[in-house]
């Protein structure tokens, strides 16, 4: 079972927030409005747009980011996404790596 599954399974509330492209105005919108309108601790996130999306949301919210690493490569692409990423988990509260070598 996804880890989605086994949250849900434990009445953990799980919320989900689609975004059509890489910087969706809506997604940051919808944040806010959860944040607002529910009862959380924090806002947990998955790489650079999500970091960035609770960002710009300004819940007040702390932001916990985890990190799954960043790719090796030579690409100019790649390097600008990777210092993109970097740059939005350290705005955050806290940062979980998922292993030693990412931490």
């Amino acid at each position: 079972a996804s880890l989605l599954n086994k949250a849900r399974d434990r009445r953990c509330p799980v919320h989900i927030l689609p975004m059509r492209h890489r910087f969706d105005p809506a997604a940051v919108r919808a944040l806010r409005t959860l944040a607002d309108n529910g009862r959380f601790d924090l806002i947990h996130v998955h790489g650079y747009r999500g970091a960035a999306v609770a960002s710009l949301a300004r819940t007040g919210l702390p932001i916990v980011g985890t990190s799954h690493g960043v790719a090796v490569a030579p690409a100019l692409r790649t390097r600008i996404w990777q210092r993109l990423h970097l740059s939005r988990l350290a705005k955050a509260d806290a940062v979980v790596a998922v292993s030693k070598h990412v931490a």
